[in-house]
């Protein structure tokens, strides 16, 4: 892993008695082209240095460049796709994903806030309406939905599978203080695949930088040897991938330093599968897909103070998993057999707090089904009772 060391230096302004107000912001090709004895000769020359406050916050933003190869080992596409941008203070943080051409026609949104994980889809109303207009639904007479944006909210930490891009991301910035120099905590799947159910959770093994805070430079997936698929079947590979194999990597590939703090530059998470031609051993692997990141612009600050994505659309359809009804025990769980509470939310609205929630006629008639559903399954259990 390639790591250059670069020390940041502000140009100080003086407003009367006014308080310094350092403004750094870092191009890629700035931070790849350190000069460090120019920075020597600014301590020399007596320039502040932007010091490392608590809790440590900052910008950043680049681009995500997707490859895909055929199961014959030909590579079948690479495309840039998108671009990001990151904000991060403490534990806070707001993941955008902005794509380019041809596909403008939805903008992705995922935020951590003060222990809530907010997801948000924006459509563009004027590529939407035109595709609405060429559809088969349009053509029978069915009525145009009115949401021109999709949110949920989870009691999570990680963003959820669907986010897939923003992963990446995540996985660069943010998983190392989730992991805090556990090499074996646990992740859910963290790549889009059809062979993978979404409740898959592979075995990890991480890599860290020995500087804190933590920085993850690799993670191995595995499984070993059977994993769901979408259908709920649990599929068990023959040999000689029955004892298991690696589903993908994720690596840091080159870092920077900024006032003590390390920052990613270069990162991907390569996906494999199996090779269907004659294995020799496990770990005859065909690469199916591999997602670059590159950071382009680095910013030692963040005017964010609410990390929860911005509601623009005009009609918001929101499904909350915080009250996720468990329609089999009529419980609240976290995943499985879940009935959000869903509601909509409209332009001008703020999200809701759950004290909020608690207060609407959509809350209340979940509770009303749990009720009958935890009744109606003791009844069966207990008959003769009621």
């Amino acid at each position: 892993m390639k790591h250059i060391l670069i020390t940041t230096i502000a140009t100080v302004l003086l407003v009367g008695c006014g308080n310094p107000q350092p403004q750094e912001i870092l191009t890629h090709e700035e931070v790849s082209n350190a000069n460090i004895e120019d920075t020597k000769q600014h301590l020399a020359a007596g320039t502040d240095v932007i010091a490392q406050k608590e809790p440590l916050e900052y910008e950043a933003e680049g681009s995500l460049t997707l490859s895909q190869w055929n199961p014959l080992g030909v590579e079948i596409s690479r495309k840039f796709i998108h671009k990001f941008n990151i904000f991060v203070k403490g534990k806070n943080w707001l993941i955008k994903e902005n794509p380019v051409a041809p596909k403008k026609d939805m903008r992705k949104e995922h935020g951590y806030d003060n222990g809530v994980l907010y997801s948000l889809i924006t459509f563009d109303t004027k590529i939407m309406d035109q595709k609405w207009k060429e559809s088969k639904l349009a053509s029978k007479g069915y009525t145009k939905p009115q949401a021109t944006a999709n949110g949920a909210i989870y009691s999570k930490t990680i963003p959820c599978p669907v986010s897939n891009y923003s992963q990446l991301v995540w996985l660069a910035f943010i998983s190392g203080s989730y992991a805090n120099g556990n090499e074996t905590k646990e992740l859910p799947l963290m790549w889009k695949t059809p062979d993978r159910s979404i409740d898959y959770k592979p075995f990890t093994k991480w890599s860290f930088n020995e500087e804190s805070p933590w920085l993850t430079e690799k993670i191995i997936f595995r499984n070993d040897g059977k994993a769901p698929v979408n259908s709920g079947i649990i599929e068990v590979f023959p040999p000689p991938y029955d004892k298991g194999f690696m589903d993908a990597k994720y690596n840091l590939n080159q870092t920077t330093n900024i006032n003590g703090v390390t920052f990613p530059l270069s990162f991907a998470i390569d996906v494999f599968r199996r090779n269907r031609q004659n294995p020799k051993n496990a770990n005859d692997l065909d690469l199916r897909f591999s997602l670059s990141g590159k950071v382009e612009k680095i910013s030692l600050r963040t005017d964010l103070d609410s990390f929860q994505p911005n509601l623009t659309g005009l009609v918001t359809d929101i499904r909350d998993h915080r009250f996720a009804l468990n329609t089999r025990t009529g419980y609240n769980i976290s995943s499985g057999y879940e009935q959000p509470l869903m509601y909509t939310i409209r332009k001008g609205e703020t999200w809701k707090t759950m004290r909020e929630l608690k207060k609407t006629s959509e809350y209340k008639a979940l509770k009303r089904m749990q009720y009958y559903i935890f009744f109606h399954k003791l009844k069966n259990y207990l008959p003769g009772r009621f």
